[in-house]
């Protein structure tokens, strides 16, 4: 069987970019919109990226992205307020006209959140079920 020459040509330099990108050979990524790789962990990501997930869920695939392009303020539980990477509160903009979500995986857990008697601080106001 012959090969075509542009087809070999391809493998070869596909073969030694990757070499040279990383210290190993990855034959697993699959190529998503503008170029960027699945990821499960910032280990699958090239240097200068990291894996941005939709969801805490650690079973949930992520994107990898260039970190200067991350943002760092998330709403993961969907309740409408915002939590921040570790080391990012500053970039969030948190104050008394937008406050912090201190369980961003809870959404019956936020400052506008009613206190009920669950066990847990509802309302962040730093009692729980009401009893302080």
């Amino acid at each position: 069987m012959k090969l075509s020459k542009n087809i070999l040509l391809a493998s070869c330099l596909s073969v030694v970019f990757m070499a040279s990108a990383a210290s190993c050979i990855v034959e697993d990524r699959n190529l998503e919109e503008k170029g960027a790789f699945r990821c499960m962990s910032d280990d699958d990501c090239l240097k200068g990226s990291v894996c941005v997930k939709p969801s805490l869920d650690p079973t949930v695939e992520g994107v990898c992205t260039l970190e200067k392009e991350v943002d760092h303020c998330h709403d993961y539980d969907g309740d409408g307020y915002y939590a921040a990477d570790p080391g990012y509160e500053d970039q969030c903009g948190f104050g008394e006209k937008n406050p912090k979500d201190l369980d961003d995986s809870n959404p019956s857990v936020n400052p506008g959140a009613d206190e009920i008697c669950d066990g847990l601080d509802n309302n962040q106001d730093g009692c729980v079920d009401g009893t302080c």
